[in-house]
C-alpha cells in the first residue's frame, strides 16, 4: 500500500514538475512589445516575425496612430487614412500603395488566425514616425515626430513688455515652479514632457528657453527633429545669420547617417542663429549631462 501510494505521489510530481515550467514559460513570454510615444500599445493577437519583418494586427496599429481603417472584402485590401496620409496594402500583395504611390514591402500583409496583419515598420516610416528595436526585451518603439508640435504653440515673438503675470496668462503649458527670476512650465507633446523656462529682471521678460532632452523623450532622430524646427524657426524669422557644426572629433564627420551617434558621443554641436529687430535666437543640438537636447534660446533686446 505504502509503495502504491509512494508511487502516486512521484507520478503526481513529476507531472507537476513538467507542466509548471511549461505554463510559467507561457505567462512569462510577453512575446513583442510595442510602444506609441511611451504608451504600450495592446492586441487580440499578438505580433509575428516573418522572414526578419515584424507584422501586427492592423486595427490598433492603425487607430492607434489616428488612422481610420477601411477594409474591402472584395480586393482584400485594407486602408489606412487621415487627411493627409492613405495607405493602402492588399492581402498577399509585395507592394502597398501611400498617397497613390507604390512603394516595395520587406513582408506583405496577410491574416492570421482571422486577424489581418501588417508590417509594422512600414506603417510607422509611412506615416513619419521613427521605429526602432530592441533587441534584448523584444520591444518595438515607434515615436512620433514632435517639432511641428513643438514649435507650434511657443511664443516665438516674447518681449520685454511681458511681465510674469502676462507670461502665465498666455502660456499654454503646465505651470511648475515660480522664483523671483523666473518662471517655469511642462508641456507634453505626444504625452512626452518638454521643458519652458522664462527669465525675468525687475518683473520684465529677458529671455525664454524651450527644451526637448533625451531624459524625457527617447527613441527619435534628434538630428531630424532639429531639421525641422530649424526650418520651422526659418519660415517664421527669415533666413538664420549664422549656422555652425563645431566637431570635437570627426569620426563621423563624412557620414550623416551616423551623425546622431555623433550628437550621442559629443563628437559635435549644431548650432542655427536669427537676429531680429526685436529678439537674438539660438537653437542648438548637443549632448547636455548624457542626453541628446535640442535647446530653443530666444532672448529680448
Amino acid at each position: 500500500m505504502f509503495k502504491k501510494l509512494l508511487s502516486v505521489l512521484l507520478t503526481v510530481n513529476l507531472v507537476f514538475f513538467i507542466i509548471l515550467p511549461t505554463a510559467f514559460a507561457e505567462q512569462s513570454d510577453p512575446g513583442i512589445i510595442l510602444y506609441l510615444d511611451g504608451t504600450k500599445i495592446t492586441f487580440d493577437e499578438k505580433p509575428q516575425i516573418a522572414g526578419g519583418t515584424t507584422l501586427v494586427q492592423v486595427a490598433p496599429i492603425f487607430k492607434s496612430l489616428g488612422l481610420e481603417v477601411e477594409w474591402d472584402r472584395e480586393t482584400e485590401t485594407v486602408t489606412g487614412k487621415t487627411k493627409d496620409i492613405n495607405i493602402q496594402l492588399t492581402i498577399g500583395e509585395a507592394e502597398a500603395t501611400v498617397n497613390g504611390e507604390k512603394r516595395k514591402l520587406d513582408a506583405a500583409a496577410c491574416i492570421i488566425n482571422g486577424y489581418t496583419f501588417v508590417p509594422l515598420r512600414f506603417i510607422g516610416e509611412s506615416t513619419g514616425s521613427n521605429v526602432t528595436w530592441d533587441e534584448k526585451s523584444s520591444t518595438v518603439f515607434i515615436t512620433r515626430p514632435i517639432a511641428e508640435s513643438f514649435v507650434k504653440d511657443l511664443n516665438l515673438d516674447i518681449n520685454k513688455e511681458m511681465t510674469k503675470e502676462e507670461v502665465r496668462k498666455q502660456e499654454k503649458s503646465h505651470f511648475i515652479y515660480q522664483d523671483q527670476s523666473g518662471l517655469l512650465f511642462e508641456r507634453s507633446i505626444n504625452g512626452q514632457k518638454t521643458l519652458l523656462s522664462y527669465d525675468f529682471k525687475d518683473n520684465q521678460l529677458q529671455s525664454a528657453m524651450y527644451t526637448i532632452s533625451e531624459k524625457y523623450i527617447k527613441h527619435i532622430s534628434y538630428v531630424n527633429e532639429y531639421d525641422h524646427i530649424k526650418d520651422m524657426l526659418t519660415e517664421h524669422y527669415g533666413p538664420s545669420d549664422f549656422e555652425s557644426a563645431k566637431w570635437n572629433n570627426d569620426l563621423y564627420r563624412k557620414d550623416k547617417g551616423q551623425w546622431e551617434q555623433a550628437v550621442a558621443l559629443n563628437h559635435v554641436r549644431f548650432t542655427t542663429y536669427w537676429d531680429t529687430r526685436t529678439v537674438s535666437v539660438m537653437l542648438t543640438l548637443d549632448n547636455y549631462k548624457s542626453n541628446k537636447s535640442i535647446t530653443l534660446y530666444i532672448k529680448c533686446k
